[in-house]
């Protein structure tokens, strides 16, 4: 049973008439593929301390920004870095970043009152096994932080052209249109909805899912999508104060009826925004997508191998383990002799962990 559509005269925006168009003379409603959530942000008071979150930065810095840990069961490499009063770990879970930790120094400013941050991407929500990892999340930290972003993505078999063509009505003033094709009218995605980060409510993207797809290398995650000729998103951005006037907490966010809801209320609601082709869509005929894990292979940046190489190297040191004279003595156990070596790439290596107060037995 869904939940009564939300009231949203609170935002008092007229409606544009500029961006109201005719009900087609055919009804259309296409074929719906997916329906869930695609991003959430949560934050975290400092006057409610997570020991937790602040654990998993002991020990890391500039000098050791790397670590393995198993989290309720699940395995995790962290990958530090930091700016300024800001640290942030990226979460990776078999090479695909899942979620960011952001932790926040108290500089004394008045009305500075988060600690943390968590932002869970939409790899996420794909990934089956990690949905047992996500209900102890959310009992233990998940559900003492406040939800400030909620991304709901609906994917249909369509193009944008086709939705917009069936007609509209909106609050917002003409969006932004990007991939435009004068020929025909059609594009690659529409905004409704400012993208700026002073807009605190909330913005509607409508784009061609296979082209974002291919151009952001998410093949792994939507590879199945390219046997159909054409898929489009349906994506609402809800932000801080649309987030608060609808009500949206961690402990509703598991329930697909509000989340349905709360879709229908922003892009099918005659006081706001509605779109004729979404008016009959029955999102409970919705799919489940899951990954493709079956050869993943992330490259790294030559930055990357390097900070995590130093941070490997500065844990090795921190148990008592001596890794450039592993290295050196593997080379030359395997009959790698010194001129098959790019010694002063190594030496380069030997030098820089030198610098980082290292000790004297790793000097060759």
């Amino acid at each position: 049973m869904s939940l009564p559509l939300f009231n949203l005269s609170i935002y008092k925006t007229p409606i544009n008439p500029m961006n109201k168009t005719k009900k087609p003379n055919t009804p259309f409603t296409p074929k719906i593929i997916h329906f869930g959530i695609d991003y959430i942000r949560l934050i975290f008071s400092r006057y409610f301390v997570i020991k937790e979150l602040n654990d998993f930065f002991i020990g890391l810095s500039a000098n050791s920004n790397y670590r393995e840990i198993d989290w309720y069961g699940y395995h995790f490499v962290l990958d530090y870095t930091f700016s300024g009063s800001k640290r942030t770990l990226k979460f990776t879970y078999e090479n695909f970043p899942i979620l960011y930790l952001c932790s926040y120094e108290n500089t004394g400013v008045i009305g500075q009152n988060i600690s943390h941050s968590i932002d869970i991407y939409s790899t996420a929500f794909y990934i089956p096994e990690l949905q047992r990892f996500f209900s102890q999340f959310w009992k233990n930290i998940g559900f003492r932080g406040k939800i400030t972003r909620l991304d709901l993505a609906c994917d249909l078999i369509c193009t944008p052209k086709e939705i917009l063509d069936c007609g509209y009505i909106t609050q917002f003033p003409k969006g932004a249109m990007l991939g435009y094709n004068e020929k025909n009218g059609s594009c690659e995605t529409r905004y409704f909805g400012e993208k700026q980060s002073k807009n605190k409510r909330h913005l509607i993207r409508i784009y061609d899912k296979l082209k974002d797809s291919q151009k952001k290398q998410k093949l792994k995650l939507f590879g199945a999508y390219f046997q159909f000729p054409n898929v489009t998103r349906v994506e609402v951005e809800i932000r801080s104060t649309t987030a608060k006037s609808l009500q949206i907490t961690p402990q509703k966010i598991g329930d697909l009826d509000f989340l349905e809801s709360v879709f229908r209320t922003l892009v099918i609601n005659e006081s706001g925004t509605y779109f004729n082709a979404l008016s009959n869509l029955d999102l409970s005929q919705a799919q489940k997508i899951e990954l493709d894990r079956s050869s993943v292979e992330i490259p790294l940046s030559r930055l990357d191998i390097s900070k995590r190489f130093l941070g490997m190297a500065v844990n090795l040191h921190e148990s008592g383990a001596d890794p450039i004279g592993f290295l050196i003595e593997k080379f030359s156990r395997l009959g790698v002799y010194r001129n098959s070596i790019d010694w002063q790439r190594l030496q380069k290596s030997v030098h820089n962990i030198e610098k980082l107060k290292f000790s004297n037995q790793y000097k060759e």
